[in-house]
């Protein structure tokens, strides 16, 4: 996990992609969202648009107290993975 991550607190649409795209390229590897900043579709259209190899970028998101729970959550980290445009890397 590289030390120091991108957050995308309060980026929203073309601003997120933009930043996050840039962000990329100027070598950050960790990217930091949450559900509960409503740009997931902006973050994955960045990395997929990102010159970056999927598998050096380090991705972290967090699950809303609604989704706390063994089937919640699992709904939840399918919606995350749609919304991204990704799939896990194990």
């Amino acid at each position: 996990m590289p030390i120091l991550g991108f957050g995308t607190w309060q980026l929203k649409e073309v601003e997120c992609v933009t930043a996050t795209t840039k962000a990329l390229e100027v070598g950050y590897r960790h990217i930091d969202t949450a559900d509960g900043y409503h740009n997931h579709e902006a973050v994955g259209t960045a990395i997929k648009n990102s010159s970056v190899d999927r598998a050096d970028i380090f991705l972290t998101t967090k699950v809303w107290q609604s989704d706390f729970g063994a089937d919640k959550t699992g709904a939840a980290i399918d919606r995350f993975l749609t919304e991204l445009k990704l799939t896990i890397l194990i």
